[in-house]
């Protein structure tokens, strides 16, 4: 007995998680999925369709059981079986001449029953093709609106989410919702009319044992509103687990030559092992939750039939009910009850939906870096280029002030070169320029106007922008040059390459301008992915230049011929250059050190190359 009682606790430890695990799904309801409405809005028609075939097809489904009540009252037994009048006749008579013809010969009844199941296949069809039709409609939707919401969100976002993760909502996600439109929806629908239908002929045939059958309803209602929360608890850790597993696998594999130099691989490997088995342990524990509930479901209808077969029988063999009525009622028990079941267990299923629509109203919910929609003061592309701080202060948080007081005038056309010790702040400098973020304090201006009335988008169409993380999409190396314009000319792109020093390289390549980078650009060196880069930056031909560290993987012959070429690109623009290198100085009009948030001119700086 103790063996039991320790297997049983160890089964409850392992599989079913206690209140805290998991927590953040109480704060997800129904009220989640109304979020969604609006995407179903194009397909109301096609929805409203699916409704009438789904009607139609419930209620042939419920004449094929009444039909064995004719068959044995009037095929074999020669007694009519009466119709009950509906309003105006519309619906028992034209059913009354269905049940009158069927009655007639043994011949009548297998026609009717073979045009019935032609009816219901064909209407099976139709209604799954508008299903389909309406689930990938609206899964492209969501999965696109979502998608372009994510690009739209402030950068600081990503930079506290893991990749995988928020893929991992964007595929996995969505794809529980997608479940809510090919199953949960349709078994909804037709579990409610076979409902409707066979509830209405069973009380037609017996009201009394219809209400002892129903009788039932309220213990299966309990049983679900016990278990109900329990499993989107289940669902919304296996959904996160899903996304630490999507999320380190990621970063295990654009690492993979850290993972390699390290001998890590194993490690990783069983790292990932324990998420799984952390995600399957989930998964057994939702499997076993939901079994609990169906077969307790199962169990409590099972005895309801019991009681049914013996009180109806008894009715028969005392002449209070016919052979024929008692067979129809017994014929429709195990459909309601696998109707009944249906929608009971709907909630139950419902829950990993839930669970997945407050994870993805999550994101919804974060406020765009702007709205396309918006038309806020978009400047002209023939701008001055003048840069202004007028007393930046900016915090990533209140523990650690990163600028402080800044004041900087940077003239139209002229270069200034920034430097400063690794980590003081000399990146966010420029990030704020170009509004990954905003000041703590103080304004950024250009040609006089102060970058926050400016849209985001329009500020980035002026300034070339060379990162120091040297990404490259998994394309061309044509295309990943244009890519900030994608109409450009192979002749642009060329004279970009050869600025950049690059075109004699490409030239080496079998595939030239058409060789594929790799991901992330890892089929070309870091010199090369740079190069790139700043092929971009020149194609691109903005009147504002920010380069952070655009020479840190040049050798030094490249670099000066790189520095010579970017003395006639730059003439007339504005530049602002990050470098730890002092190499490439000699180009700067002006040289200023960042020292603890605080930016010092340096002295006796001279231009060399010019």
């Amino acid at each position: 007995m103790n063996r039991i009682k320790r297997f049983v606790q160890t089964m409850i430890t392992r599989f079913i998680p206690d209140r805290a695990q998991g927590a953040g799904a109480i704060n997800y309801s129904w009220k989640d999925l109304l979020f969604f409405f609006p995407l179903f809005r194009p397909y109301l028609g096609m929805i409203a369709v699916i409704l009438v075939f789904t009607a139609l097809r419930s209620f042939c489904m419920a004449f094929i059981p009444y039909s064995s009540k004719i068959l044995i009252d009037s095929v074999f037994g020669n007694n009519p079986v009466q119709v009950p009048a509906s309003p105006g006749g519309l619906v028992s008579q034209p059913v009354h001449q269905v049940i009158t013809f069927m009655g007639s010969s043994l011949f009548s009844f297998i026609v009717v029953v073979i045009v019935v199941g032609l009816v219901i296949g064909v209407l099976d069809i139709i209604r799954t093709y508008l299903t389909i039709r309406v689930r990938e409609g609206f899964i492209v939707s969501l999965r696109t609106s979502l998608y372009t919401h994510v690009l739209f969100v402030p950068i600081r976002f990503f930079r506290s989410k893991k990749t995988g993760s928020i893929i991992s909502r964007i595929s996995s996600d969505t794809a529980y919702l997608q479940g809510l439109v090919i199953t949960q929806f349709p078994q909804i629908t037709s579990s409610m009319f076979t409902l409707l239908f066979t509830i209405g002929a069973m009380i037609f045939i017996s009201p009394y044992l219809t209400l002892v059958f129903l009788g039932v309803f309220p213990i299966m209602a309990v049983i679900n509103y016990i278990i109900s929360g329990k499993i989107r608890q289940l669902t919304y850790m296996e959904l996160e687990r899903l996304s630490e597993i999507f999320a380190r696998m990621g970063e295990a594999i654009a690492g993979i030559e850290t993972v390699k130099t390290h001998g890590a691989e194993q490690r990783e490997a069983e790292e990932i092992a324990t998420q799984v088995r952390d995600l399957g342990d989930t998964r057994i524990g939702n499997s076993l939750i939901s079994a609990l509930a169906d077969k307790s479901r199962a169990l409590v209808a099972g005895a309801a039939f019991l009681i049914i077969l013996w009180m109806g029988g008894n009715q028969v063999l005392s002449g209070i009910m016919s052979l024929g009525d008692f067979v129809a009622f017994i014929a429709f028990l195990p459909i309601v009850s696998a109707a009944l079941q249906s929608l009971l267990s709907f909630p139950l299923q419902m829950q990993g939906s839930i669970a997945a629509a407050g994870r993805i109203k999550d994101l919804f919910s974060i406020l765009k870096e702007y709205d396309p929609s918006d038309h806020s003061e978009k400047p002209k592309i023939a701008i001055r280029g003048e840069v202004i701080f007028e007393n930046v202060f900016f915090s990533y948080d209140q523990r650690r002030t990163i600028l402080r007081n800044i004041s900087l005038h940077v003239r139209e056309g002229e270069v200034v070169g920034i430097i400063g010790e690794t980590g003081v702040g000399k990146t966010t400098l420029i990030q704020l320029i170009l509004r990954f973020y905003s000041p703590t304090k103080g304004r950024i201006l250009l040609d006089g106007i102060d970058i926050s009335k400016i849209r985001h988008d329009h500020i980035r169409t002026l300034i070339s922008f060379i990162s120091q993380d040297l990404f490259l999409f998994h394309d061309t190396i044509r295309n990943n040059i244009r890519y900030s314009i994608p109409h450009a000319t192979d002749e642009e792109i060329i004279e970009a390459a050869r600025a950049a020093q690059l075109h004699e390289t490409i030239q080496t390549f079998p595939e030239g301008y058409d060789t594929i980078v790799g991901e992330r650009g890892l089929q070309l060196s870091a010199g090369q992915r740079q190069r790139i880069s700043l092929a971009r930056a020149f194609l691109r031909n903005a009147p504002i230049m920010i380069m952070d560290e655009p020479s840190s993987s040049l050798d030094p012959e490249t670099e000066f011929r790189l520095l010579s070429a970017f003395a006639e690109k730059s003439r007339g623009k504005t530049v602002i250059i990050i470098t730890h290198r002092e190499s490439i100085l000699p180009v700067c009009d002006r040289v200023l050190q960042l020292v603890d948030g605080n930016l010092v001119e340096r002295q006796n700086h001279h231009r060399s190359i010019i």
